[in-house]
């Protein structure tokens, strides 16, 4: 009914549902939250970063938004602060920029309260591969500038079919067994007071949890015309497996420190990844851990990768590290370290730089670096 309360979530917006706040048409948001970014990195083929996100109490904020979105789909409770949540978010994409690039999104809740997930695409309609794979029919009652109720989606794989003849690839490795939903909202107007060229109407993916736990999903961005993936998880659900035309990548993300293994790759640590695409294998850190896949293996205190070629073996480090490790440090030069590696046979320096060392041990071999350098290449 109209005097039902709802919380409008844009993507965003922390993942909780949490006690009644605004009414069915003026938007609020709901609670207090205090944020920190714990870890972040870029490299060539990985980027990742993590936040914090303190739900302390709720706090209403008046804010004149006029809604006219439908009822939002039930929850069997709605939940209450204090509520902890950590994003992380891994980023896997390829040297050519015409090869896929995706997102793994994974939220950590911890407080026993139920929670939601929520994720918004501007699209045509949202469905199962299977109701997707006849694309002219399951278009025929596509509602274009309409809104439309919440209706419940079966299964952990869905597709939304987009502009432009680019669709989004979702895959929910987590929470298993719970509700999902899709409903349609959109509008005319920018601000809620100025008219917009051409209409924006969104598709939106709602997923819950009654208590603690964590929601693992791809994000996977696709050319129509181009193959769809396979998605699986493996160790314990902490590993996404994507596979296609472009080879096979593993994803792992964990909010605390975990060690988990299968079909050939092994992670410790908090977020990496293997890539064994076309144009190569890469194993990446995108903070301190370990990685393994087959006979290579990478360790190191911070962001790292090693990409693996048949005579030569390339380290990867990002420019910029974060200052510390609390919250909201500056991001400053990369300071020389350490790293790790695992290789088969023998390898040397493929030419000399300085400050650079390498040493052979009983647990491969150790890589000095010095800071500012990028990139050391190894040659057998």
């Amino acid at each position: 009914s109209s005097s039902e309360r709802h919380v409008l979530d844009l993507p965003e917006s922390p993942p909780v549902r949490m006690e009644e706040c605004g009414t069915g048409r003026t938007g609020r948001r709901p609670v207090s939250a205090s944020t920190g970014v714990w870890e972040t990195s870029g490299l060539p083929r990985q980027d990742y970063t993590a936040v914090d996100v303190a739900l302390h109490y709720p706090r209403e904020m008046n804010l004149p938004w006029v809604t006219d979105l439908p009822e939002w789909p039930p929850v069997p409770a709605l939940g209450k602060p204090p509520v902890d949540w950590r994003r992380q978010v891994l980023f896997l994409k390829d040297d050519d920029p015409a090869n896929p690039a995706y997102l793994l999104i994974r939220d950590s809740l911890k407080g026993g309260q139920p929670t939601m997930w929520q994720m918004w695409t501007v699209s045509e309609k949202i469905g199962t591969p299977e109701e997707v794979k006849d694309l002219a029919a399951f278009l025929k009652d596509k509602p274009g500038h309409q809104i439309r109720p919440a209706r419940e989606l079966k299964g952990d794989r869905f597709t939304a079919i987009g502009q432009l003849d680019v669709d989004v690839e979702y895959f929910i490795a987590s929470p298993a067994g719970t509700p999902r939903h899709t409903l349609r909202w959109g509008t005319n107007m920018i601000d809620w007071a100025n008219p917009l060229a051409q209409p924006e109407y969104q598709d939106l993916l709602h997923l819950q949890m009654p208590g603690d736990g964590a929601y693992f999903v791809a994000f996977f961005p696709r050319k129509r015309g181009c193959p769809v993936p396979a998605f699986s998880t493996l160790g314990d659900g902490t590993i996404l497996r994507v596979s296609g035309d472009f080879g096979t990548d593993y994803g792992f993300l964990s909010a605390e420190q975990a060690a988990a293994a299968g079909e050939g790759v092994a992670f410790r640590g908090t977020a990496a990844s293997v890539q064994n695409r076309k144009s190569g294998s890469v194993l990446a850190l995108g903070a301190k851990g370990e990685v393994r896949y087959e006979a290579y293996g990478l360790a190191a205190d911070s962001a790292a990768s090693l990409r693996i070629g048949e005579k030569e073996l390339t380290v990867e480090l990002p420019e910029k590290v974060m200052d510390g490790d609390k919250t909201l440090q500056p991001m400053v030069p990369r300071p020389g370290g350490k790293v790790t590696l695992i290789a088969p046979g023998n390898w040397a320096l493929a030419e000399p730089l300085t400050g650079v060392k390498l040493t052979k041990s009983a647990n491969g071999f150790l890589l000095e670096i010095p800071a500012g350098l990028r990139a050391v290449a190894l040659v057998r």
